[in-house]
């Protein structure tokens, strides 16, 4: 599966950089191969800080502000 993914990767690239440079486009970093491979390949892990938690009633109308 995730070398399956590596050439999908590869193949987008490749025909991103083939169509910017047939218009004489300069190839950003975030279309380059390195790039793209880290960002779909590598370990995810989210990390978040923890928020409060909020009590409402969900009964009540919402506020309007007229």
């Amino acid at each position: 599966k995730e070398d399956r993914l590596q050439q999908i990767v590869g193949i987008v690239c490749d025909a991103a950089k083939q169509s910017l440079k047939k218009e004489g486009l300069h190839i950003p970093p975030w279309r380059r191969f390195e790039y793209m491979r880290a960002k779909w390949l590598s370990p995810y892990r989210r990390t978040t800080n923890e928020a409060p938690h909020a009590s409402f009633n969900t009964n009540e109308a919402p506020h309007s502000s007229s």
